[in-house]
């Protein structure tokens, strides 16, 4: 129960709920009882929950490994409409970065184009964002707003002591409201123990939270929506190149996304 769950503290990093951890401990019992176990594993990496379903929208977040210890982490999540849902993870220890942009292209194309948002704080990720800028040419990759030429611009997010806060705020939004589903138990296990250290959210010592900060990273286009409505707004536009350009201030008022990029920003 999440009574019960609320005080437990289990530091083998299998279950904690507490009012330090993001969720509150009422939801993160709600998301481990519905958990379930993957349809397949595609190239022996990605957890596939749901099949891509036409005409729908993804995005898909990359946390690259920042350290040997840490894990490169994907998120892909459908964003059609409310309530958002899970449909893939992958979480790889040990991983070869560079081997990873095909992966990513691959898994992106399948799940519709989806929009692909990789954090570039470090190397690698950096590394991957330019790859699939450059080698790939991949049609949707988020930038953060900056003045400049597209040209000259890296495809990315930074994460940052203002983003970061504010990214974490909005997944616990939509977790606590019940706006997204999720179906990996990895996820919901790291999201246990995803706790307050120090006035900020992070792993509990000994523990993981890199398929946090993916799904984390799957609402960064949204850091400056004010509400779900606003949100909603803007998915709706995604896959429209023609009511985009009707409305262009309102749409890069909140992000810029591949598909619609002009030379100026």
């Amino acid at each position: 129960s999440a009574a019960k769950a609320n005080n437990i503290l289990n530091h083998n990093c299998s279950f904690l709920g507490s009012s330090l951890t993001l969720p509150s401990a009422e939801t993160l019992d709600k998301l481990s009882n519905s958990t379930k176990e993957p349809e397949y594993l595609r190239d022996s990496r990605l957890k596939i929950y749901k099949e891509p379903q036409k005409d729908h929208i993804y995005f898909l977040a990359v946390d690259p490994a920042k350290s040997g210890e840490d894990a490169f982490a994907i998120q892909i999540v459908d964003l059609t409409s409310k309530p958002f849902e899970q449909v893939a993870t992958a979480q790889l220890f040990k991983c070869n970065f560079q081997k990873m942009p095909v992966f990513i292209v691959e898994w992106g194309e399948i799940y519709n184009n989806a929009f692909i948002i990789v954090e570039n704080n470090e190397g690698a990720g950096t590394y991957i964002s330019s790859v699939l800028k450059l080698s790939y040419d991949y049609p949707n990759l988020f930038y953060e707003k900056k003045k400049g030429k597209m040209a000259d611009l890296e495809p990315g997010f930074r994460t940052t002591q203002k983003t970061r806060p504010q990214i974490l705020d909005i997944l616990k939004s939509f977790l606590d409201d019940e706006i997204l589903i999720l179906h990996d138990a990895e996820t919901v296990s790291e999201l246990s123990t995803f706790i307050l250290k120090n006035d900020k959210y992070q792993a509990d010592d000994g523990c993981h939270d890199d398929l946090v900060m993916s799904l984390a990273l799957i609402f960064a286009p949204f850091c400056d929506i004010k509400n779900f409505d606003d949100i909603e707004w803007v998915i709706s536009y995604l896959y429209d190149p023609e009511k985009a350009c009707k409305d262009t201030s309102k749409f890069y008022e909140h992000f810029v996304i591949g598909n619609f990029d002009d030379d100026e920003i």
